[in-house]
Order: C-alpha cells, then sequence, then structure tokens
C-alpha cells in the first residue's frame, strides 16, 4: 500500500509526537549527566513509566480521532523511537 498523501501529515506528527513522548528519558538522562541528580532505578523507573503512559494516551486519542490514518501514526511513532533511542544512546555512551 503506498503512502497516500493524506498520510503524510500523520506520519510526521507520529515522529513529532514520539519526540515528545521520548521527553522525560532524555530530561531524566540531562539530569544525571549533569549531576543534579545521581543515577537511581526509581528515576529511570519513573521516567520510562510516564513516557509509556505518554505514548500510550497519543496512541489511544489516535485511534479514537483518525482511525483512517492510525497506522501511518504508528509507523512514525515507531521511526521517531528509533531516533531518539538512537540519540539518547550516543548521549549515554559519549558520557563515559
Amino acid at each position: 500500500m503506498p503512502l497516500a498523501s493524506s498520510h503524510i501529515v500523520p506520519f510526521i506528527g507520529g515522529i513529532v509526537l514520539s519526540v515528545v513522548g521520548y521527553a522525560p528519558l532524555a530530561v531524566a538522562l540531562h539530569l544525571v549527566r549533569s549531576g543534579r541528580v545521581t543515577p537511581r532505578m526509581g528515576l529511570g523507573g519513573l521516567a520510562v513509566a510516564v513516557s509509556f503512559g505518554l505514548l500510550t494516551v497519543i496512541e489511544g486519542i489516535a485511534w479514537l480521532l483518525i482511525p483512517q490514518s492510525f497506522l501511518a501514526l504508528s509507523i512514525g511513532l515507531a521511526l521517531g523511537y528509533v531516533v531518539v533511542l538512537s540519540y539518547l544512546a550516543f548521549i549515554a555512551l559519549r558520557w563515559h
């Protein structure tokens, strides 16, 4: 199935929303790297839980409001996930 022009906006929106959804992880990493917070499992777990909650709410709202473009949005979210995860891994590895 080719990507129709009506699916471009949800696809790009998915990429942007995944960056927003993974912001709690980036904030936690930034706080630890800057030395303002000591690395703890609780902080990481909280960041993952908030991120998961945001992304679940985003997917649920998309399912209700734009079911015809849900797949395009989900693909954008997955692509954004890979980009953000790669960025966070780069930042974490550069730290040491």
